[in-house]
């Protein structure tokens, strides 16, 4: 079977250890801000969300 096409795209919050979650985006999301896979991003809260930006490398 195909995958269904919804009309709204759905994240998703995993658990992955004692004391890590995993934010699964959309694909579309993901592409249309350039990520590329592994790369580092910073998480910040703000008054009414988060914030989410690009993490400085290790130079």
């Amino acid at each position: 079977m195909a995958k269904s096409k919804s009309k709204k795209p759905v994240s998703h919050l995993i658990r992955l250890g004692p004391s890590s979650t995993v934010v699964v985006l959309p694909a579309n999301l993901v592409r249309s801000l350039g990520w590329k896979k592994h790369q580092r991003v910073l998480i910040r809260r703000i008054a009414r969300g988060i914030k989410i930006i690009d993490a400085r490398t290790k130079q």
